[in-house]
């Protein structure tokens, strides 16, 4: 993802390309090179620098405040802005792979511990689980979930071992029809697909009686409610499920989408 899955148009002339016991400069290529003596190498021929040189704290931004149209159907980019004023330093963020990751960097998260993003594919579905790592690691922040239907497939039964631990997180899941970041990366086809689940009724299936609390959301009226429910119910584990009309998706997937196709 660093290269924008190769959106970014590289140019290997201005490249040193390090990888199993090889280095390649535009120029020439070097054999026998084991990847860790290149790197230490590297490492003390290089000046050190601070990253906040280079990347200065932004001013501070008061978030927008948001009024919901309660009989608004939701969409992505109205669903974001909703969340970006729910969080705060009480929360910590897990965001998967898709369009959580997408949206989320243009939250406002003040705290770097405030934000976990799984970026790696081989690893969807780490989000869930990890939540309950954040919350015995920091019982004094509060998880939350901002998962795609299909990663949440992937590990829902983790679901069940947060409400037996107590766990108060909250799970947002976007619920768009299955992999939308593939099916806008990629020619779309059946693969894409997964089986279409009742979400909200989940909690009440594993076992989560007053503990846990499952919602469906379809316009932003329903969305406010979920939310201030979540807010006002500290100790319980909620689910929403959100669903989002016409594989609806954030402005960042929109735009990876994009350059991605215009790459191949």
């Amino acid at each position: 993802m660093d290269t924008g899955m190769f959106s970014v148009n590289l140019d290997n002339r201005h490249m040193i390309i390090a990888g199993n016991r090889q280095v390649r400069t535009s120029a020439r290529d070097y054999q026998n090179v084991q990847l860790g003596d290149f790197i230490r190498g590297l490492t003390a021929g290089v000046r050190p620098r601070s990253y906040m040189t280079s990347h200065p704290v932004e001013s501070y931004h008061a978030k927008v405040s948001f009024i919901p149209d309660r009989s608004r159907k939701l969409t992505a980019l109205r669903l974001y802005s909703r969340l970006n004023t729910f969080l705060d330093d009480r929360m910590i963020l897990l965001a998967e792979p898709g369009d959580a990751f997408c949206a989320a960097p243009d939250f406002y998260i003040e705290e770097a511990e405030n934000f976990i993003v799984q970026a790696f594919y081989t690893s969807i579905g780490y989000c869930t689980p990890a939540a309950l790592g954040v919350a015995f690691a920091r019982p004094d922040k509060r998880p939350v979930v901002l998962t795609g239907d299909d990663a949440f497939q992937m590990t829902v039964q983790e679901v069940s071992t947060l409400i037996r631990q107590r766990c108060p997180a909250i799970i947002l899941i976007i619920n768009n029809d299955g992999y939308l970041v593939e099916r806008l990366l990629h020619v779309d086809g059946p693969y894409n697909d997964i089986q279409a689940w009742n979400y909200a009724d989940l909690p009440a299936a594993l076992g989560g009686g007053a503990h846990a609390v499952g919602i469906r959301v379809t316009n932003e009226g329903e969305l406010e409610d979920a939310l201030t429910s979540a807010a006002s119910e500290q100790g319980k584990l909620f689910l929403i499920d959100l669903c989002l009309p016409d594989r609806d998706c954030s402005v960042g997937l929109k735009r990876l989408g994009d350059a991605f196709r215009k790459k191949g």
